[in-house]
């Protein structure tokens, strides 16, 4: 499994603006996209600091929703009022979740 971690910051009382727009944007987005394991949402409400992690069967399909999931992060960031601070690609080696 791999993921893909997205960072926005956002002004502190657009919190629940950001976690509205993922729940009903983003989410139903992945999980229409082939591959698509699963989908984390951490959130610094204090700070506006926002952390995404989206779960990807494999590395393929990790890479081919790059372009859905850099959408995600402007539509975030821009509901927050606040900025995209990009992405990271990363092997899963331990999952307790599952």
């Amino acid at each position: 499994m791999n993921a893909r971690i997205g960072r926005i910051e956002f002004q502190p009382d657009k919190a629940d603006d950001v976690v509205g727009h993922v729940r009903e944007n983003v989410v139903p987005k992945y999980e229409e996209t082939d591959g698509f394991k699963g989908f984390t949402l951490l959130l610094d409400r204090s700070r506006g600091d926002c952390i995404g992690i989206s779960f990807w069967e494999n590395e393929d399909a990790m890479r081919a929703s790059d372009a859905l999931g850099d959408q995600a992060r402007e539509g975030s960031a821009s509901v927050g009022s606040g900025s995209d601070r990009g992405k990271e690609h990363f092997e899963v080696a331990i999952d307790t979740m599952a």
